[in-house]
């Protein structure tokens, strides 16, 4: 009769709605306690009288042994992606890696353009690992090959600059600095995710005419906003110059519109002391600020001894106090 029960002991892959409701890794258990005797005498066959018992021949006593077998089993969520979109920046040795935390991990891929990137996926971490090749849009297919499920579609645009655009002050007084903010537009004319610690990759350049009146260097990248990044701007003679940002190399060169800045001499108030008698005024006069619109406006810090009326000054009564612009 018979005295064991096979299962097959390879790993089976079960897709499921909700993984909350089940173990994430779980195993069914067979395990046969007795005869089906309807189907026994069909057959003409008929059981020991202890089910699967079997007598030690020293003993004589009966012994049923305990057949069971189990399989394991692996529930999965359905692969997915987090946006049914992604753009690629093309750029040397640049990978795009997107993380795949469903699935089974064992995957088929098909580009419909494979000339435009390059899909593997990492086993260790997980992620889909996309190699930009050439601009360009391509459509992934990707299959799991345990899964029953409908294919998961990704589209993936390579891209690179496509335009840059500048924001900054068009007057800095000499020895003072300004920000100026460039925001980096792709091919698409969708704002660039900057990676501040790869900032190489953008292959970013200035050019600065009359490079003696202006001098610029990258500044720090924190509290920015999506495709923006920051450069200080320091006002080293009196004159104007222009500047132009670009970005890439070769074919795919881009610059900015060039930009206009005027360095302008301190500017400085005229008497820098002076005693007024009450009821007396006095004429303030100025040297130096941007030129040629300038607009100053005068502050006093008592009106009750002094007031100004643009810039011609009156003592009220006894004191001393400052103006300021």
């Amino acid at each position: 009769m018979c005295r064991h029960i096979i299962l097959l002991t390879y790993d089976l892959v079960v897709l499921v709605g909700n993984l909350n409701q089940v173990t994430p890794n779980f195993r069914i258990k067979g395990t046969v306690t007795n005869y089906d005797e309807l189907i026994l005498r069909k057959e003409h066959i008929y059981s020991e009288e202890s089910p699967f018992g079997i007598k030690n021949p020293k003993t004589g006593e009966i012994l049923t042994p305990i057949i069971e077998n189990e399989i394991r089993f692996m529930t999965v969520n359905t692969t997915f992606f987090s946006s049914d979109h992604i753009s690629v920046f093309l750029a040397t040795n640049r990978r795009e890696r997107v993380p795949m935390t469903q699935g089974t991990g064992f995957y088929e891929f098909h580009l419909t353009d494979p000339s435009i990137a390059h899909v593997d996926f990492d086993v260790k971490e997980r992620t889909l690992v996309i190699t930009p090749l050439h601009i360009g849009h391509t459509r992934l297919e990707l299959v799991d090959r345990c899964s029953t499920n409908e294919p998961a579609y990704l589209s993936i645009s390579v891209v690179s600059i496509g335009e840059i655009r500048v924001r900054a002050p068009d007057r800095v007084e000499r020895t003072k600095s300004i920000k100026a903010i460039i925001q980096l537009y792709d091919t698409c004319d969708n704002l660039i995710r900057i990676n501040p610690f790869n900032m190489q990759m953008y292959e970013l350049s200035q050019e600065i005419f009359s490079a003696n009146i202006l001098s610029i260097q990258l500044g720090d990248q924190n509290n920015l906003d999506v495709g923006a990044i920051r450069y200080i701007i320091t006002a080293n003679n009196l004159g104007e110059a222009k500047i132009v940002f670009s970005a890439g190399s070769g074919d795919v060169l881009v610059s900015s519109e060039p930009i206009d800045i005027q360095v302008f001499p301190p500017l400085r108030l005229y008497p820098r002391n002076s005693t007024l008698v009450v009821g007396s005024n006095m004429q303030i006069c100025y040297q130096g600020g941007p030129q040629p619109d300038v607009n100053i406006v005068y502050h006093v810090h008592d009106h009750k001894v002094i007031s100004m009326d643009s810039a011609l000054v009156t003592a009220h009564k006894l004191g001393e106090i400052g103006d300021y612009w």
